[in-house]
Formats: C-alpha cells, sequence, structure tokens
C-alpha cells in the first residue's frame, strides 16, 4: 500500500485490508512528519513494515518499491497493490485467489 499524507480513513482502510491479506507493506511516499507519525503509529498497533521514502517519488515508483521488498520474502504467495484510499470488501481473499487457481479439468 503507498500513502502520501494519508487523511483520516487510513486506519479503518488498513484494518479492513489486514482482515483479508496475512501481511502488508506500507510504503510512505514522502510524507509530512506530522502524518508519519500516524502512520507509525498503525504500523506499532497492527504489525505491518513500513518503508520511507525521503520525497514522493510517484505512485508507479512507490508501488515497485513495496513489490521489490515483498519478492525479497519468500512468504508471499501472491502480491496485491493499493493505495491509501483503496478499500477492500470482504470476500477479497477468496476472490483473488479464485482467479489465480488452475482451471477445474
Amino acid at each position: 500500500m503507498v500513502v502520501y499524507n494519508p487523511d483520516s480513513t487510513l486506519e479503518d482502510n488498513i484494518r479492513a485490508l489486514l482482515t483479508v491479506v496475512a501481511n502488508l507493506i506500507v510504503v510512505d511516499n514522502g510524507s509530512e512528519p506530522s502524518n508519519r507519525a500516524v502512520t507509525v503509529a498503525l504500523a506499532v498497533a497492527c504489525y505491518f513494515e513500513v518503508i520511507w521514502n525521503k520525497e514522493n517519488v510517484g505512485l508507479a515508483a512507490a508501488l515497485n518499491t513495496g513489490i521489490r521488498r515483498a519478492l525479497l520474502n519468500e512468504d508471499y504467495a501472491w502480491i496485491a497493490t493499493f493505495d491509501q484510499d483503496s478499500k477492500v470488501s470482504a470476500g477479497f481473499s477468496a476472490m483473488s485467489a479464485s482467479t489465480m487457481a488452475p482451471p477445474e479439468s
């Protein structure tokens, strides 16, 4: 998930996401220090990794940073990309897994 000066919906979005994924990497894309404090508190409370960009490198580059980190960790069976405004519905994981399953013979 990429964040940049997130608003008050970030906590709800992260908590919802963590109900459907096993691991989360958040890339802070150069947020202001006051906004970084919110992300730090959430990371401690919700147990996710944060990568801190010194400046906003754009959404695509920030997503690639998170993807590269995930690829270094063999615990990830698949990768989904989100930004701070992304909301997931209950069943997201099952639906995603079903699209990756081989077709039945």
